[in-house]
C-alpha cells in the first residue's frame, strides 16, 4: 500500500487537549461528489484522518487531502473487511471511527460527540454506538459501532455487509449508546443503489463460493433471497446460518430472520416459537417485541399483542440498554401506531388520539399518523 502525508487544514486545533487520541478511518473510491461534505461534518472532531482509497479515477483524493487527511492507496480485492483493516492499521490514535463517503455527522449530535471524544479514556475499555439513518435506509432506527478502542484483535469480518461488533465482543468491550448519529445519503440515488447491489451481490457470490458454510455469508444470503419474497429458499439459508453460528455470539438476530421467514411462508405458530426463542436471548429486543405483536394480531390476539407493544413502549422509557442496536424510540413510534389501531377498532377514540400525539411529539414528520 503506498501513501502520503497530510496537508491542507488542521483536524483538531494545536491547543486542544484530550485524554486520547481518536483516527477517523474511511475507505473511499470515486467519491468527489459527496466526500467534501462528510468530511467537513467531521472536521474539528478528531484528531487525524485515514483515508484509503480503493481505485478512485476522480479527485477523491485530492479532495480528501484538502482536509487534512492521510490518503493511501490499496489494491481492491472485492473485500470490505480487507480494506477497512487496512485503514485501521494505519491509525495512529487510541482510539478509531469510521465514516463512509455517503455519510455525514448528523449535527443534532455533533455537540453530544464532541463531548464524548473529549472524554473517553485510553484504557479502551467500552465501544459507542450511533443511530444509522437517512432516506432509503433498509432497516432504519439501527444502531452500528462507530468508536471503539484500537486493538490489534478489533478487526472487521466479512468480506460484504462487514462488521465489526464480532471482534469487539470477544476482546471483551461492551457498546454504549453516544447520542450522535450518522446520515446516510447512499441509497437516495436509485441508479447508485442498484449498481452498489449489484456488486454486492457478486461479492456475496464469490464469498459463499470460497466458504459456503459462513455463517454470516449463509445470513446475508438469506436476506438477499428473502427481498423478492422467496422465503423458502430465505429460511434454509438462515438456518444453515444459525447451525454454524459462533457460540460465544449470541443468535437472536438469525432467529429473528428466521420467525420472520416462518411467518411469510405461513408457519405462524413455529415463527412465534422461534421469536420467544430470540427474546429468550435478548430481552431488550425491542423489534423483535413488535414483531412478535404483529403476529399475534395476525393471529387475532389482540390482548397479547398489545402486551408486547407495551413491552416496546417500555424498553423505549427506560434506562439505554448498553448491548442494543436499534432505537427503542424508533420501534416505539411503531408501537404506538399499532396500539391505536387497536383502541379504534375498540371504539376508544380517546386513546387513540392520546397515542397519535405521542407519535407526532416524537417525530413531527411522520407521514403515517400526520
Amino acid at each position: 500500500m503506498t501513501g502520503d502525508s497530510a496537508g491542507g487544514r488542521p483536524w483538531l486545533s494545536p491547543g486542544h487537549r484530550r485524554p486520547c487520541k481518536v483516527s477517523l478511518t474511511m475507505i473511499v473510491r470515486d467519491e468527489e461528489s459527496s466526500l467534501p461534505g462528510c468530511l467537513e461534518s467531521a472536521r474539528g472532531l478528531f484528531d487525524e484522518a485515514i483515508v484509503v482509497d480503493t481505485g478512485s479515477t476522480d479527485r477523491t483524493a485530492e479532495i480528501a487531502r484538502s482536509f487534512g487527511a492521510r490518503v493511501f492507496d490499496f489494491v481492491w480485492i472485492d473485500d470490505f473487511a480487507a480494506a477497512r483493516n487496512a485503514a485501521l492499521g494505519l491509525a495512529t490514535g487510541d482510539y478509531v471511527f469510521w465514516l463512509d463517503a455517503d455519510e455525514t455527522i448528523d449535527p443534532s449530535g455533533r455537540e453530544a460527540l464532541r463531548l464524548l471524544l473529549d472524554a473517553v479514556e485510553p484504557d479502551g475499555g467500552r465501544a459507542y454506538t450511533m443511530r444509522f439513518d437517512g432516506p432509503g435506509v433498509p432497516e432504519p432506527g439501527i444502531y452500528q459501532d462507530r468508536l471503539f478502542p484500537c486493538r490489534p484483535g478489533i478487526r472487521w469480518t466479512c468480506r460484504i455487509h462487514e462488521v465489526i461488533w464480532p471482534s469487539i465482543r470477544r476482546a471483551g468491550v461492551s457498546p454504549y449508546p453516544s447520542g450522535a448519529a450518522v446520515r446516510h445519503s447512499g441509497y437516495a440515488d436509485p441508479a447508485d443503489h442498484a449498481r452498489k447491489r449489484g456488486r454486492n451481490e457478486r461479492i456475496l457470490r464469490a464469498w459463499l463460493a470460497e466458504r459456503p458454510d459462513d455463517p454470516f455469508a449463509l445470513w446475508h444470503a438469506g436476506r438477499l433471497a428473502a427481498a423478492p419474497c422467496h422465503f423458502a429458499e430465505a429460511l434454509a439459508l438462515y438456518r444453515r446460518s444459525l447451525r454454524g453460528w459462533p457460540t460465544d455470539l449470541m443468535a437472536e438476530a438469525p432467529r429473528a430472520y428466521i420467525a420472520q421467514a416462518e411467518w411469510e411462508m405461513g408457519h405462524h405458530r413455529a415463527a412465534l416459537r422461534t421469536c420467544a426463542d430470540a427474546l429468550a436471548l435478548a430481552l431488550h429486543h425491542a423489534p423483535a417485541w413488535f414483531a412478535r405483536g404483529r403476529m399475534h394480531r395476525g393471529l387475532g390476539e389482540a390482548d397479547e399483542a398489545e402486551r408486547c407493544w407495551r413491552r416496546v413502549l417500555a424498553l423505549a422509557e427506560g434506562p439505554p440498554e448498553p448491548m442494543a442496536y436499534f432505537d427503542p424510540h424508533f420501534e416505539a413510534c411503531r408501537a404506538r401506531r399499532e396500539l391505536a389501531s387497536l383502541a379504534i377498532r375498540r371504539g376508544d377514540t380517546e386513546t387513540a388520539a392520546r397515542l397519535h400525539r405521542e407519535v407526532l411529539a416524537k417525530d413531527p414528520d411522520d407521514q403515517e399518523t400526520s
